[in-house]
């Protein structure tokens, strides 16, 4: 047998050593990747109401994380969506925050066209659906262990509200939050002048808040069985800045000049306000985790007042009033069960209470705007009030027990009620002077849905589910989803989406009437309808998603006028919508970064025409890079918000003859953060923001609207001033067990 030359031997053992070092390294840089991919892969549970991939749920979703949280000096949820969320973003008028869907913004809604979950509990409440996402939100950012934004309509398991989407908050459990944490936080703010200049930065003029916060995790034992419990208790206050405003000239129906108050001259509103903005926060959330029962609960107050005149009232009430304010307090439990019955079905069991009660207060020193007559300055309260509780049933069966498919069902029923009214007191005296619109309702209301989940093939997830809801205010609703995600390639992920949602009448919507204000008793619930698609591919710890979607909204309420010559609340808009969704995201080491856009075309069309959304920006996003420093240097970051030029919330009413805009906004936040030296359990956050643009797209002051053919020249409509520059500053003590 003929045998290589020495030298043939060689070349062939290094080649096929070379060719096996090329397999095992390319096979090694395959699993680093997968292995890479596998670990960036997100888990959510907002859209099937079970933990699954984010790229498999039946809906477009991003997470926003606990570290994220603190790595850009995250201090609400409103700021969780701006600057690192994806699809909706928050608008501050100086009140609550009002939050935009994917270019569609219903001003004066209060966030009832969202909903907002925690761990589990739905927040929304029955007077007039409210979801807070600012501050007034009251759930402590720390003990949050992340915040799923699930776009699109969302009924099918969650019923009314959930238009715009879902905003799920996760808290975290003790293994994440061990030990006892001591916070305190305090930023400032300039004092601002007219046009966005700061006109003082002295000590005495400073806009201040502070929060002090201490929270628990741990671990024990009850009753023989292991137990978790976490909890946060804390003290949000803010106090300013001070804003520059007006004047306003502005007179009665019968031309003499109008009264707002002491702190401006008769006839004239504005001046600068240094005692109508303040907000405070006091709250406690807590969850025990036994066995298989969980009980969370909060006990929180939301006492805020804004500088022009209330947020949506802007005709009523005292120039700089400090007694001008409104307070929101809940009071929620919920109680879980899990179980499982062989290895198959699962259940759930909830049973939940909740108490929850509104006042807003305006002193009014102009008579002829008080709703009931009176011979001086009165304080009118609007009131509302509700109660609830309920219980929800649900089971999940895994009919081959691969959870490729799976079948769920459930039931939710509630006893509510709901009740309000206006009072009308003599300011001095607190003598009532007069009741409107008092009324109380007492009503059952109960859903049941279904939903089916299927993998035929490993690469194909297919979701379909429907949910009636019975509800008085509502009628009989049925809200359809149906979903498909395919692995068409490897990293990258088809889905297409068709999805409903509905929000019934709110009881102010239907009952709150005044002396200009008439009740809304035939109102039918708002429906909004939903396709969508989307591209996403994975490379590594690197993500990128594309997505197009088009929405077409029916039975739009809003407050027209009636035939009398009074306003009232109507089913008479409609709203087409269309867009695209585009995300990446990453990092590179210690390097992390992200970039969201959204770009919208929203129309409403009312019986005067078609008309652009008020308020509601048509192009926004955010990006962010951060960089963990080596050794004892901090992480450094930089998270921008930006929103592009968009109309005032009176630019279709409003008869100004320099339509209202508001300019294009970018908002910058740097953050430091890190353990301070040589304290190991003492950690930092220092942050400042500031924002580009000096107002916003909400008309402040008495002049609402303009008569075009008055004589004269045409008054320029004010438009509300932003907080353009806050420096904060967290320290975080953990005590570890």
């Amino acid at each position: 047998m003929r045998t290589l030359h020495p030298f043939l031997r060689v070349l062939c053992v290094a080649s096929l050593g070379l060719a096996g070092l090329t397999t095992t390294t390319a096979a090694r840089a395959d699993d680093e990747t997968e292995l890479a991919e596998l670990l960036s892969e997100n888990v959510v549970s907002g859209a099937s109401r079970t933990h699954e991939i984010a790229s498999d749920a039946p809906a477009t979703t991003s997470t926003i994380t606990a570290k994220d949280i603190r790595r850009y000096g995250i201090r609400s949820i409103a700021e969780a969506i701006n600057f690192l969320g994806m699809g909706l973003v928050t608008q501050n008028p100086l009140h609550s925050v009002e939050v935009a869907g994917r270019g569609v913004l219903l001003t004066a809604d209060f966030g009832n066209h969202v909903l907002l979950v925690v761990d589990g509990h739905v927040f929304n409440e029955p007077w007039d659906g409210t979801a807070y996402l600012e501050q007034g939100a009251a759930i402590p950012m720390e003990i949050i262990d992340h915040i799923e934004l699930v776009l699109g309509p969302g009924s099918v398991l969650y019923g009314g509200n959930a238009m715009f989407g879902v905003v799920n908050v996760v808290t975290k459990r003790p293994a994440s939050y061990s030990g006892v944490h001591v916070v305190g936080e305090f930023g400032a703010s300039p004092q601002h002048g007219k046009g966005g200049t700061f006109t003082s930065f002295a000590p005495g003029d400073l806009g201040r808040s502070y929060r002090l916060a201490t929270g628990v995790g741990h671990e024990l034992t009850l009753f023989g069985k292991p137990a978790q419990i976490t909890a946060q208790l804390e003290l949000y206050q803010q106090d300013g800045p001070s804003f520059e405003w007006g004047p306003q000239p502005a007179t009665t129906d019968t031309g003499a000049p109008k009264n707002f108050g002491k702190r401006t001259p008769l006839g004239t509103w504005g001046g600068r306000s240094q005692r109508q903005y303040a907000t405070t926060v006091p709250a406690l959330y807590t969850r025990l985790a036994w066995g298989d029962f969980t009980v969370a609960a909060r006990v929180a107050s939301y006492n805020r007042s804004t500088p022009y005149v209330n947020g949506f009232n802007q005709f009523r009430g005292d120039f700089d009033e400090p007694q001008n304010r409104e307070r929101d307090r809940w009071i929620s439990v919920d109680v879980q069960h899990r179980g499982r019955l062989g290895s198959r079905l699962t259940t759930l069991v909830r049973a939940y209470a909740d108490t929850y009660d509104y006042r807003q207060d305006l002193i009014v020193s102009e008579p002829t705007d008080c709703s009931v007559t009176s011979a001086g300055q009165c304080l009118q309260s609007a009131l509302g009030r509700s109660r609830w509780v309920g219980t929800e049933l649900q089971a999940n069966y895994d009919w081959r027990g691969d959870e490729r498919l799976t079948t769920m069902v459930g039931v939710d029923g509630r006893v509510r009620e709901v009740g309000g009214q206006t009072d009308v007191r003599d300011s001095a005296t607190r003598i009532l002077l007069g009741t409107l619109g008092q009324r109380d309702v007492r009503q059952f209301v109960w859903a049941a849905y279904a939903q089916q989940r299927y993998s035929p093939f490993s690469i194909l997830h297919l979701n379909g589910g429907v949910r009636l809801d019975t509800d008085p205010r509502a009628g009989n609703r049925v809200s359809p989803r149906a979903a498909m995600a395919l692995d068409a390639w490897r990293g990258g992920v088809l889905k297409t989406i068709y999805s409903e949602a509905f929000r019934a009448p709110t009881f102010y919507e239907l009952y709150y009437e005044d002396s200009g204000q008439l009740p809304a008793s035939g109102l039918r619930s708002e429906v909004v309808r939903g396709v969508e698609a989307t591209v996403e591919q994975k490379i590594g710890q690197h993500r990128f998603l594309m997505g197009g979607f088009r929405t077409s909204w029916r039975n739009m309420v809003y407050l027209g006028a009636a035939d009398n010559g009074l306003i009232q609340y109507q089913n008479a808009a409609s709203i087409e919508n269309y867009g695209y969704n585009a995300r990446a995201d990453g990092g590179f080491g210690d390097f992390t970064y992200g970039l969201s856009v959204t770009g919208a075309h929203s129309r409403r069309k009312t019986p005067d025409g078609t008309e652009a959304l008020p308020a509601a920006p048509q192009f926004y996003g955010n990006a962010r890079v951060a960089y963990d420093l080596p050794g004892s240097w901090p992480t450094v970051a930089l998270a921008t918000s930006f929103v592009g030029r968009r109309p005032a919330d009176r630019i279709n009413d409003g008869g100004f003859a320099v339509p209202p805009y508001a300019p294009a906004e970018v908002e910058l936040r740097l953050t430091l953060s890190d353990r301070v030296p040589g304290f190991r359990d003492l950690s930092y956050r220092l942050a400042t923001s500031y924002v580009t643009a000096s107002r916003s797209p909400y008309v402040a002051g008495p002049t609402q609207y303009v008569d075009p053919a008055a004589p004269g020249p045409s008054p320029v409509a004010e438009l509300a001033p932003v907080n353009r520059l806050t420096t904060f500053l967290t320290l975080q003590y953990d005590f570890s067990p």
